[in-house]
């Protein structure tokens, strides 16, 4: 699917940036290797058979990747790339928006995927985002190492609620809100978290514009 867009766009002599000439040069790499990858978090499994992408929405139900939704189709070719290429040393993974076309709930569940893949084995990961969902979810792996670091006895208890393989060492992050050319640290070096005001900015307004609304609506 995938390699088929890019071969329209260059057959009508659309350039491609070169990341995506390359991610879709590591796509055909991983599909190969892989064949099969179940996707728990989308309820979904993919399968590379008879050169085509294809989904299963079950056992026996299963359309063309690029007939399924348009989340699907963007968040796919990321969990095959991750699951193949996590499995080497020292890999650098850069991830622009991964939140594009998912739920909330779907947004933190990728979150996950990523941190899970790309973290260890000595991996670096760069990640851009505009959702502060995604950065929400971030935190909660964060404070989830930091509950143990501050209170090992409580590791049973932090991991049933987010696994170990998801924590993130809050001295190995760093996240910077970026504005009018300029980059700013959000990491709060007190609590050991991300700036949680950074993070419900948009919320906050939301919030207050619902909150004037209110009392317009019950003024006397």
């Amino acid at each position: 699917m995938l390699s088929e867009s890019m071969m329209g766009m260059m057959a009508h002599k659309i350039a491609i940036p070169n990341f995506i000439l390359r991610f879709g040069s590591s796509f055909e790499v991983a599909r190969k290797k892989l064949d099969v990858l179940e996707i728990e978090s989308l309820k979904v499994t993919y399968r590379f058979e008879e050169g085509r992408d294809k989904v299963y929405l079950s056992h026996h139900h299963a359309l063309p990747l690029s007939q399924s939704a348009s989340g699907l189709q963007a968040a796919i070719p990321l969990y095959v790339v991750l699951e193949y290429f996590s499995s080497f040393e020292a890999k650098f993974f850069a991830i622009e928006e991964p939140e594009l076309n998912l739920y909330p709930e779907t947004q933190k569940q990728v979150l996950e995927y990523i941190v899970e893949k790309c973290t260890p084995k000595n991996n670096r990961l760069v990640l851009t985002t505009h959702s502060p969902y995604i950065l929400t979810a971030l935190n909660n792996l964060i404070q989830a190492h930091n509950v143990v670091k501050n209170k090992p006895k409580l590791t049973e208890k932090v991991n049933r609620i987010v696994p170990a393989e998801k924590w993130l060492d809050f001295e190995r992050v760093g996240v910077y809100y970026i504005e009018n050319g300029t980059a700013r640290n959000i990491m709060d070096n007190e609590l050991n978290v991300i700036d949680a005001t950074t993070i419900d900015d948009v919320s906050e307004t939301l919030s207050e514009e619902y909150e004037q609304l209110l009392n317009l609506e019950y003024e006397e």
